[in-house]
């Protein structure tokens, strides 16, 4: 990792560069389980996904109601962590990547473009 200079606009800390190497994927998804649960209830919303996206490789994340799509989103944006497995973005950890960091994350790497059209102003 190396610092990109000395601070950002408006006296922030620089965000670190975390260097991404083009043969390996931009985003890795290793063995990633989610399961929510509540008092009387047990719903597993990921079971063992594994998945592999290099840079500049598009896909589309398709799927029916309640088949963990926007769980597999939130983990992949950093607003939310796998019950279990390995997630990393851009060659960084998002399991052990503190929270001011992730809001970095965020900041400069995750964008959502939402279905509902009203959703996007």
């Amino acid at each position: 990792m190396s610092a990109a200079g000395p601070g950002a606009p408006g006296g922030r800390p620089a965000l670190e560069t975390v260097t991404a190497d083009a043969e390996q994927p931009y985003i890795r998804c290793e063995d990633v389980f989610k399961i929510y649960k509540s008092e009387e209830l047990e719903v597993v919303a990921l079971r063992g996904l594994d998945l592999e996206v290099y840079r500049g490789e598009m896909m589309a994340l398709v799927g029916a109601s309640g088949s963990g799509k926007s769980t597999l989103l939130n983990i992949l944006a950093g607003l939310d962590q796998p019950s279990a497995g390995r997630v990393q973005v851009g060659g960084r950890d998002l399991l052990t990547t503190p929270a001011e960091e992730l809001v970095d994350y965020r900041r400069s790497e995750v964008g959502f473009v939402w279905q509902q059209p009203g959703r996007n102003l």
